[in-house]
């Protein structure tokens, strides 16, 4: 799934995790989250094809990318820039997903304008 944390802005916090496309976001990521680990238990115990759990897990990530683009339009620059930032990070930082988000979070507050 797509990775945007509420601190990848450069309004607010509470703007950001108050705005319709924020909310919407939110609620396609963690579905997807969730519904991957339990296809893939499905799966497992033969109650689910392969092929069926990849189409359901295809058509929650078509429809998370169009919940994460709707946050990216808010601020694209900002968006961009701290998603490039963390993709860096991830990659070259790897096993420190923890100590990366903080790093974004981190460049996000202090580029925030007050």
């Amino acid at each position: 799934p797509h990775r945007i944390d509420p601190s990848s802005s450069s309004s607010s916090p509470t703007t950001v995790g108050a705005s319709r496309e924020w909310r919407v976001y939110w609620l396609c990521l963690n579905t997807a989250y969730t519904m991957e680990f339990f296809l893939q238990t499905l799966v497992r115990r033969r109650h689910l094809a392969q092929r069926t759990m990849l189409s359901l897990n295809a058509l929650l990530m078509a429809a998370s990318t169009v919940a994460a683009l709707a946050v990216v339009r808010q601020n694209p620059t900002a968006m961009v820039s701290l998603g490039l930032l963390s993709c860096l990070l991830n990659f070259v930082r790897r096993r420190h997903e923890t100590q990366n988000v903080f790093a974004c979070a981190l460049v996000a507050w202090c580029f925030t304008p007050s």
